[in-house]
């Protein structure tokens, strides 16, 4: 891929120039002090560095996600697994939001957002509460919901 560089034209002016460096952390004293070229120059540099530095960090995090892929594909059920995180970290997400701005939104008329927000728990709760009696009894978990009882036995009756 072919590096494009912001200040490959000489036409950037010298103002220009100095916004962008004083950005990157210069002092405008220290850049008074450089010619043009110097500055196009700088300003190169630093984008060059930039694209470098924006390449390693999209290879580390592509080699991160196929890494990741791979471990998460030792399960028959990986994407379970990965739905939970993602549901856990988009609830931390929304409890860090501002609950009065929240509370606004959702009086505004949508509360389609409640109703999808119970039914996802309750779905959840439901899960949970089938897989934990599964487990040994020692964890303390809660029985299975009469709706999961009731769906279980069904099932068995067939």
């Amino acid at each position: 891929m072919k590096l494009l560089k912001k200040f490959e034209s000489y036409s950037q002016e010298r103002e220009e120039m100095c916004q962008y460096l004083c950005g990157c952390g210069y002092a405008q004293e220290e850049l008074d002090m450089c010619s043009e070229e110097e500055l196009r120059q700088m300003c190169r540099d630093h984008e060059e560095e930039n694209y470098n530095n924006e390449e390693e960090t999209l290879e580390s995090k592509k080699s991160k996600n196929l890494r990741g892929l791979k471990e998460h594909q030792e399960h028959e059920n990986y994407m379970f697994f990965g739905n939970l995180k993602t549901i856990k970290r988009l609830v931390d997400e929304m409890l860090e939001m501002d609950e009065s701005e929240v509370d606004s939104i959702l009086s505004n008329g949508h509360g389609w957002a409640t109703d999808h927000i119970a039914t996802s728990k309750d779905d959840i709760e439901e899960v949970f509460n089938f897989l934990a009696s599964h487990e040994s009894p020692d964890h303390g978990y809660a029985e299975p919901s009469h709706e999961e009882t009731e769906g279980h036995l069904a099932k068995n009756k067939k």
